[in-house]
């Protein structure tokens, strides 16, 4: 895997242009597709793990709910933030009786 990563790699590199650019990405789609399943997803993982927080767009609703979550949880009584997990299954598998 890491011989098709450098690969990769070196194609950007050696091309310029957009229509260079997105012969080399399809190349490289191509040549990740038939790595066998393991590779692909230690190729995904390191892609993955490539990016830095910053570079991940987190949109405005994702965030907004976030925020209504985190109020939801301080609003809370402390005793009621963690609840061991017979009180969570009691609440959840009673509703569905």
């Amino acid at each position: 895997m890491r011989n098709g990563l450098s690969r990769a790699r070196s194609i950007f590199r050696r091309r310029n242009g957009y229509a260079e650019t997105m012969l080399a990405k399809s190349e490289i789609q191509r040549e990740a597709l038939s790595l066998p399943a393991q590779e692909r997803i230690e190729l995904v993982v390191e892609l993955w793990d490539s990016l830095a927080p910053g570079d991940i767009p987190v949109p405005h609703w994702q965030r907004d709910l976030i925020r209504q979550r985190l109020t939801a949880l301080e609003d809370l009584l402390p005793e009621e933030r963690s609840l061991p997990w017979e009180a969570v299954r009691k609440r959840v598998f009673s509703d569905q009786t």
